[in-house]
């Protein structure tokens, strides 16, 4: 798939998230993590080892499905409802997944 079709199979939350993203990294081509994603991978790490976090509700939910363990979404949301909640931060937990577990310190 080339240029607007490839855009076009990305969802909304997506493509914003890859457009952050392309426009973070260098002129030498090394990325610079904008403050969500970091926000999002700290949190993850903290709940892995404290089993809790004091993010924010969205930070939390966002780490949850980063680490695929919905054990972590915080009480009086579902897996849909969090989902949801978190509309606008989907496209940094794909990738998260995608280019950043390697620091995630499971």
């Amino acid at each position: 798939m080339h240029g607007a079709k490839r855009r076009a199979a990305l969802d909304k939350p997506a493509l914003d998230a890859v457009k952050t993203w392309q426009t973070t990294a260098t002129n030498e081509g090394v990325n610079i993590m904008n403050n969500e994603i970091t926000q999002i991978i700290n949190t993850a790490n903290e709940l892995i080892r404290l089993g809790s976090s004091g993010g924010c509700t969205s930070e939390q939910i966002a780490a949850a499905f980063v680490l695929n363990k919905l054990n972590y979404i915080p009480a009086g949301y579902d897996m849909i409802e969090a989902w949801e909640r978190i509309e606008a931060w989907q496209g940094y937990v794909k990738i998260i997944k995608r280019e950043y577990m390697h620091l995630i310190n499971e």
